[in-house]
This record gives C-alpha cells, structure tokens and sequence, in this order.
C-alpha cells in the first residue's frame, strides 16, 4: 500500500519498502537521484560512516554526522549506499550543508502521511516540516 500527497512545496510518496524494493525504487526512479547533491542524516538507524573507498570516491562526513556526496553519478547509485531501512535521504540541487536537529525515520511510527492524526503525530511533523523547509532540499527520502 502507498499513500501520495502535496505537502508544502513537496509531492510526497508513502510507501513500507524493504531494502530491495528500495534498490529497484532507486533503479526506477535515478531521473530524479541523477545530478544531485546528497546529505544522508541517517543509514539503518544511525549515521552513515562513509567507508575508505567511499572517501576516495568523494563523500564528506562532518561533525554533525551528515555524510554527503556532491553530485549522485549511476555509478554511486550502484553501490550499496542505502540499507534496508531507517534511510534518512535530502536530495539538493547543488552542494549544500544540511543541519539537522533531529532523525525522523527512528521515532516509531512516524509518517509524513499519518491516518490517525494524534497530537504527538502532529508535533514531530511539524518539527519535521521545520526543519526540511529551513534546510530547503530540492527533494527527500525517508524509508522506514
């Protein structure tokens, strides 16, 4: 099941995926990936600490725990930069610094598009829809 909606500037997908449904979403759909620039704040529920050889291909990783590549090839969408859940993903037209005052994917049950519309729901949302607005991607991925 998926749910699909305008929210603020934003078109927003819903959808429960695992990791390899996720590989075929960025296989599907790297029209929109290709040429961006990336900030991952979270990769399975944590930081992604970029590896050696991910280092040598360009990523930054900084003091905020955001890890960053400068412009999203076919060739980086080919290794395994994503995990199977608890991706965290901001997409930007160029280079751009993203700072976070919070991980969404880990509080549980949180949903962009939520159907119960509880008081606390509502709350992380709009902490979330602050901070990506002040952030002001061009795009985000959020895979729980």
């Amino acid at each position: 099941m998926y749910l699909y909606r305008k929210i603020n500037q934003y078109y927003v997908f819903q959808s429960s995926l695992d990791g390899d449904d996720f590989k075929k979403f960025v296989k599907d759909f790297k029209k929109i990936l290709l040429g961006k620039s990336l900030a991952v704040v979270s990769f399975d529920y944590d930081s992604l600490k970029p590896l050696v050889a991910e280092y040598r291909r360009g990523w930054i990783y900084d003091a905020a725990e955001v890890s960053y590549f400068g412009e999203l090839t076919r060739n980086e969408l080919e290794h395994p930069i994503y995990a199977n859940n608890g991706d965290e993903w901001y997409l930007f037209d160029c280079p751009s610094k993203f700072t976070p005052e919070d991980v969404f994917v880990s509080y549980s049950g949180f949903r962009l598009i939520d159907l119960t519309s509880s008081d606390l729901m509502k709350s992380v949302q709009d902490r979330f829809w602050a901070q990506t607005i002040r952030n002001d991607p061009a795009s985000f991925i959020l895979l729980w």
